[in-house]
């Protein structure tokens, strides 16, 4: 895909928001992935992309067309029947593709976790959380965390897609060939977008993205905070799927490292008081967040 264009795959369904914001957003219908990297080969395809002028969306195989998407929205293809894909959209639900009428990217052979692990053929996507209506925490300042997230999500693709020299012993990252980019990074939103990414998305589509696609690694942003309530020990969390394995390990580095930055930084929030790699589980035993739950590859918040 031509760098001139930003390398973006985005689009827009239509103008409105598909439901009320709960306690997993309905998202709205315009989304954003963007990737680096991409290559196309033999491998079976992970997502139906809309070409030039859009394409339609059947609400079944051969049936009436529900949509027309605009050109270069992504959809996850959850199953390939005859000349048709089953795909997911940016709101959660599933429609028809017609393979004739749409591009594809292909799914990338996901990796094992761990010592010895290729970083430069890894597939990362990168979740801002909350977006659109769904504001998310709002900081002191009157800061909506969607806003943040979005920025951090930023940085860090863009560390990703260049070589960076770690200093492990102070913790400092600069450009160098110590470690080389990885082969690709997807956004679920991303500030070249529609609305400049400020966009709800449901967290099928999120995590279905990354499962499509074939991610090694699938990380959601987020800032939170308690309700009414001004911690005088802040911390930082970071939540692992139990689903997925390979969760816990990424979880205590990333938070390993978030520690020991933050605290470089003077920052509170590195002084890890009540806070570490842990997950929160529904009654069943299951993930309570949606994002962690339906993630196949190591997957954290």
């Amino acid at each position: 895909m031509n760098r001139n264009r930003f390398a973006l795959l985005l689009g827009l369904l239509v103008a409105t928001a598909c439901g009320p914001v709960a306690e997993e957003p309905a998202p709205a219908t315009a989304t954003t992935a963007l990737t680096t990297g991409m290559t196309t080969g033999s491998q079976p395809p992970g997502l139906a992309i809309a070409p030039e002028g859009g394409v339609a969306l059947h609400g079944s195989a051969g049936g009436p067309v529900s949509i027309t998407a605009h050109e270069d929205l992504v959809f996850p293809i959850l199953e390939v029947s005859g000349s048709w894909y089953r795909v997911i959209d940016t709101c959660g639900r599933e429609g028809w593709i017609e393979q004739r009428a749409a591009g594809t990217a292909p799914r990338s052979t996901r990796g094992e976790p761990g010592p010895g692990f290729d970083l430069s053929s890894a597939v990362v996507v990168v979740d801002a959380g909350h977006g659109g209506r769904d504001l998310g925490a709002k900081g002191a300042t009157g800061v909506w965390e969607s806003q943040v997230n979005l920025e951090i999500a930023e940085r860090l693709r863009d560390r990703l897609t260049h070589p960076q020299s770690i200093d492990w012993e102070t913790g400092a990252v600069k450009s160098g060939g110590g470690y080389p980019a990885v082969k690709q990074v997807w956004m679920t939103r991303a500030p070249e977008a529609p609305l400049d990414g400020d966009m709800e998305l449901a967290l099928a589509y999120r995590a279905e993205l990354a499962n499509r696609v074939g991610a090694d690694a699938l990380v959601s942003i987020h800032n939170n905070s308690g309700p009414g309530v001004v911690k005088a020990t802040p911390g930082t969390d970071v939540f692992y799927s139990l689903a997925a394995a390979g969760s816990d390990r990424l979880a205590s580095l990333i938070h390993e490292e978030l520690v020991r930055g933050l605290g470089a930084m003077g920052s509170e929030f590195g002084a890890a008081r009540f806070s570490g790699a842990r997950t929160l589980v529904e009654a069943d035993g299951t993930d309570f967040y949606g994002v962690l739950r339906r993630g196949e590859q190591p997957t954290v918040i």
